[in-house]
């Protein structure tokens, strides 16, 4: 498995180099880790077992590179047992879709995107690390909630995204969001420098996202 992860890492680079695979890619480029589940059958299958999705299969780790003028390209994978935590070798995951990207010429501002379930410390040191700046949702727990609850109504910076609303009764500016199939709602989006935290987090339906410094300056 090693040897056929090496081999697509030497294959992106190189076949970066004879076509246009991630145009704009020395501007702005962006890395999205998650991982799925995919549903296995019969007893036999090695590694099978029930994860956070309660289907029995193998977990699938990805690593994504994408500009805004390029399709998405898979950079990095890993193929884990079907109960393997998200978070599992993650750090090391998000070095190597990093590196994978800047070899295939991402030599702009590169930011990492991921979700809570790789929030931690491990992750943002590689992003810091490797020079990459990141968006990650941050997990509610009692010290986000407390970090959170001290900051004063006045030091939120609203953010205005593209095609928001004016809302006069809450005097802020309101974005669509998905919120199910079928289903929307209006939400305020605002962040926040948090010297508790020592990131900036942003406010948006009632779910806080850690962003790195330069990233704070840029609506994603």
């Amino acid at each position: 498995m090693k040897r056929l992860h090496a081999v697509a890492r030497r294959f992106l680079p190189a076949l970066a180099r004879h076509a246009p695979l991630l145009p704009g890619a020395d501007q702005v480029a962006y890395v999205d880790i998650d991982d799925t589940i995919r549903r296995t059958y019969g007893y036999a299958k090695q590694g099978a077992g029930y994860g956070y999705s309660k289907v029995k299969g193998l977990n699938a780790l990805l690593g994504i590179a994408s500009t805004l003028l390029a399709a998405p390209v898979i950079a990095a994978t890993r193929l884990r047992k079907g109960p393997s935590n998200s978070a599992r070798g993650a750090a090391a995951f998000v070095a190597e879709t990093i590196r994978t990207a800047r070899a295939c010429g991402a030599s702009g501002l590169l930011v990492m995107r991921a979700d809570s379930a790789f929030y931690g410390a491990d992750v943002v040191n590689s992003c810091r690390a490797l020079g990459a700046r990141f968006s990650i949702t941050v997990r509610m727990n009692a010290s986000i909630k407390a970090a959170i609850a001290r900051i004063d109504e006045n030091a939120w910076t609203p953010i205005k995204y593209p095609k928001a609303v004016w809302d006069e009764e809450g005097q802020c500016w309101r974005c669509h969001v998905v919120v199910g199939v079928g289903a929307w709602r209006r939400v305020r989006a605002r962040w926040c420098w948090v010297p508790g935290l020592g990131q900036a987090v942003v406010d948006w339906l009632a779910t806080p996202v850690i962003w790195s410094q330069m990233v704070k300056r840029m609506v994603i």
